[in-house]
């Protein structure tokens, strides 16, 4: 299993296995990978299928994944989302076994899930903390143990440089690996990467939609430009902050608002909300009252937790699972180029705005 981090050396690198698994809290940094991992592949739009798991049959999934490029010797790429909805695994191990058969053909498992799924392990014991030892559920430890497959689960990169449990020390010099993000995707002054977490209160979908414009119109991030870019997104009255309180008429009203160029980024906003609401949700289900209480429950930031506490108690488990399913095909319909006509984009937001 990798992080982003070392997924994101190991893909830079050029390193791309033929089986790789991508899931994660932080969906901003799952489609970061996405991208770079199709981009690798090099598919033609002839020789690349994009599925929907629970839409689409699990027997649809397995005879995209089993069809021979159109071009012999052309990369064929398959990327599944929703992956964890796949019910029949066994295809998988079959395929595995036979990579040979078809050595130009890549599978992309997208999942939903915010981490890798575990088991307990049968007649395992415990482990040190007292707790049952657990293992990968049996299709990822086929992905996780095959030589050309990978894992790789997105958290959050962290907000402090590690120190060396002994010495207490930095393990290494520079910023931590937040920063060292926001600096990957645009040229930032002393202290500019920082205040646009800052701004964008930790979150990594709008700091890399401040980077994009910046790199676009601006050049180098400065706090000034921060301050501009940023602004747009700090409205209790958009559409995303709407929709996540449920106010389908004021979400209806904001769209009007809103440019089509800002629809995606607004979707990877959405889905990185929803892992917060649900772990609040989670804190609340277990008696955390207070802020105090649920911060330390739930793990989030505290201006997280009181901007999304009033809202949270109904974000239960089958709630987000239904909005990511929601997200990912209203994404998908605006990634795919397939969406054409006046006003057509704009149907598939007042559709998500119905679905939610």
């Amino acid at each position: 299993m990798a992080s982003y981090g070392q997924a994101r050396a190991q893909l830079d690198a050029g390193d791309f296995k033929r089986v790789t698994w991508v899931c994660g809290s932080e969906r901003v940094l799952v489609e970061e990978l996405v991208d770079l991992y199709r981009a690798l592949v090099g598919a033609s739009e002839m020789e690349r299928s994009i599925l929907v798991a629970g839409s689409d049959t699990d027997r649809e999934v397995w005879a995209a994944v089993n069809q021979y490029p159109f071009q012999t010797g052309a990369n064929r790429l398959v990327v599944v989302r929703d992956a964890d909805r796949i019910k029949r695994w066994k295809p998988l191990k079959e395929w595995l076994s036979t990579t040979r058969q078809m050595p130009t053909n890549h599978i992309l498992f997208v999942s939903s899930e915010p981490t890798l799924q575990y088991k307990p392990v049968e007649g395992g014991g415990v482990d040190s903390r007292g707790k049952p030892k657990v293992e990968l559920v049996a299709h990822l430890r086929w992905i996780a143990d095959a030589s050309n497959g990978a894992l790789y689960e997105c958290r959050k990169p962290a907000a402090t440089v590690p120190v060396d449990s002994k010495t207490r020390r930095p393990v290494r010099s520079g910023p931590p690996d937040i920063v060292l993000w926001v600096q990957r995707h645009v040229r930032a002054d002393d202290k500019a990467d920082a205040y646009l977490l800052q701004r964008v209160g930790g979150d990594l979908s709008r700091a890399r939609a401040v980077c994009s414009k910046a790199q676009l119109f601006r050049g180098d991030l400065t706090e000034p430009v921060v301050d501009e870019l940023a602004a747009e997104f700090l409205s209790d009255e958009d559409f995303a902050d709407a929709l996540l309180n449920l106010n389908k008429p004021r979400a209806l009203l904001s769209l009007d608002q809103m440019s089509e160029r800002d629809y995606s980024r607004t979707i990877g906003f959405l889905d990185s909300q929803l892992e917060s609401l649900h772990r609040l949700n989670r804190a609340l289900r277990q008696g955390a009252r207070s802020n105090l209480e649920l911060v330390s429950a739930s793990g989030l930031d505290s201006f997280v937790v009181m901007r999304l506490r009033g809202v949270a108690k109904v974000y239960d488990y089958a709630r987000v699972k239904h909005a990511r399913r929601v997200l990912t095909v209203a994404d998908d319909a605006l990634r795919s180029g397939s969406i054409e006509g006046a006003g057509a984009r704009d149907g598939v937001m007042e559709s998500l705005i119905a679905l939610w």
